[in-house]
């Protein structure tokens, strides 16, 4: 009798145990496919972080830049030039945040020397320091707006092609060429 009631316990916590084994068996399963779930939506919310990150940042469009002489003329001659300017639009964007923007210009020379400001500043760009020649604050409402920065030449420039980058946000935002000549006197 005593035989026959631990067959039947043990025949019980058998069938138990085989219970048991097919439900971790479907907790397990189930867990795995919440975790891939879990995976997948990380995955489309740093794709979509990354999207609203680029889209995020202003561009700079229609970039004309020049060098002015003392009068406010244009000319491409390295001596008649005692001023560059750049112009530019800074598209609409409606999900960068409104509000005052500050806006880098970077002028490259021929040497690829960088035309720095007087304050010797720098800023970021892709995480890295560089420096800018001239910047502008504006104020930004998430329409295109049109503007202009100005250096003032200090030293003697050499003849050839420069770059001019427009910085924005850790950005290159927009970039344009000059070609000057050399002075014929």
């Amino acid at each position: 009798q005593i035989m026959r009631s631990y067959i039947v316990q043990i025949d019980s916590l058998n069938q138990s145990n085989i219970a048991l084994r097919h439900e971790n068996t479907q907790v397990r399963t189930k867990f795995k496919d919440v975790q891939s779930k879990n995976e997948e939506l990380t995955e489309k919310v740093e794709e979509a972080s990354r999207k609203v990150e680029v889209a995020s940042v202003l561009r700079a469009i229609n970039i004309a830049a020049h060098g002015l002489n003392s009068n406010g003329k244009e000319r491409n001659r390295t001596k008649q030039i005692n001023k560059f300017r750049a112009c530019f639009t800074i598209d609409q964007n409606k999900i960068v945040e409104p509000g005052l923007k500050t806006v880098y210009m970077r002028i490259i020379t021929p040497a690829e020397f960088v035309l720095e400001n007087q304050q010797l500043d720098s800023v970021r760009v892709n995480d890295t320091k560089i420096m800018y020649s001239a910047k502008r604050d504006l104020e930004y409402n998430n329409e295109a707006i049109d503007m202009c920065i100005y250096y003032q030449v200090y030293e003697p420039l050499p003849e050839g092609e420069y770059i001019f980058e427009i910085i924005h946000g850790n950005h290159v935002i927009g970039s344009s060429k000059l070609e000057l000549k050399k002075s014929i006197l």
